[in-house]
């Protein structure tokens, strides 16, 4: 830290016991924040200039709101499919948070791709356009988030659940769980595969939740589209899983597949979930194609 004048430093605590900020103090002087902390803020100040601080808080805290947060009227509060899968994304890797003034909901995922889809559908639903993908080194892979500010946004979402956080037991909301539209449950359906979903080398394919009530309400969405699917709890983590039976893995690959997810873990780690399925499909065709051709040669064999 630079050497200052002993007049320039009663300058600053002088502007910093007339209740200035310091950033005011930083601009007025041309030097750094930094630099106006280190010699002013053991300043004592009156009653009066806290007040003028606290008003400036408050005032910056306005201007961020009114600069970020989008407050405009709903495209389309409809439930199209393109809402749903956004939906189905903030219940799963998702948060919509409230504190003080701000509103906002975020998205967070290992596959960039999935957060630039996510992007997309919260452009398309709602008219509002993200700044920045923020992203941090996860143990295995990045993580990516991305965060939107809109009170219009965050008081449509509210009509839908009073909660998008599955440890507080929530479910499906009865809107999309009891749709007559095929599409609508698929496109909820496919999210929670995307954010949730692993599958293993061996063909096993599990969603979990925290919340029992969202297995539960899965597991009867994925009968109502002819996926066999049980469920269980881990007696480890306590989590509520959701299981496809391997005869059913054509089924869950033509009907929801895993989006844009990756796996995050184990032997595939880097890989879309989609490919390892791929994969382990094409491995079982070639092994019954095996064993039919086995089965016929034996057969048409001269005796």
């Amino acid at each position: 830290m630079p050497r200052l004048k002993t007049e320039l430093i009663e300058k600053i605590r002088a502007l910093r016991k007339d209740g200035f900020s310091f950033n005011e103090i930083s601009l007025k002087l041309g030097l750094s924040k930094s630099t106006i902390h280190y010699h002013s803020f053991d300043v004592p100040l009156t009653s009066a200039k806290l007040q003028r601080l606290e008003n400036l808080v408050a005032e910056s805290q306005r201007k961020f709101v009114s600069k970020f947060s989008h407050v405009q009227q709903i495209k389309d509060s409809f439930l199209t499919a393109t809402k749903v899968r956004m939906l189905g994304h903030l219940f799963f890797d998702g948060s919509v948070l409230k504190y003080g003034s701000i509103r906002k909901f975020c998205y967070t995922n290992a596959s960039k791709a999935s957060v630039e889809n996510f992007i997309n559908l919260v452009n398309e639903v709602y008219g509002l356009e993200s700044r920045k993908i923020y992203s941090r080194k996860g143990v295995n892979v990045m993580i990516y988030q991305v965060e939107f500010g809109s009170k219009a946004a965050y008081e449509n979402l509210a009509l839908i659940s009073s909660s998008f956080s599955t440890s507080e037991g929530v479910g499906v909301p009865k809107e999309i769980k009891n749709s007559c539209n095929n599409e609508i449950q698929a496109e909820f359906l496919k999210a929670f595969w995307s954010d949730e979903g692993s599958i293993s080398a061996r063909g096993n394919l599990t969603g979990s939740s925290k919340s029992r009530q969202m297995i539960i309400d899965l597991m009867e969405m994925h009968k109502s589209m002819g996926i066999d699917c049980t469920s269980y709890v881990d007696k480890i983590t306590g989590v509520s899983v959701l299981r496809v039976r391997k005869q059913s893995l054509k089924d869950f690959s033509k009907k929801l597949g895993f989006g844009f997810g990756i796996v995050s873990k184990g032997h595939y780690v880097g890989k879309t979930k989609q490919e390892v399925l791929e994969e382990i499909l094409n491995k079982c065709r070639r092994e019954d194609l095996n064993l039919r051709q086995t089965a016929y040669e034996t057969v048409t064999l001269p005796g």
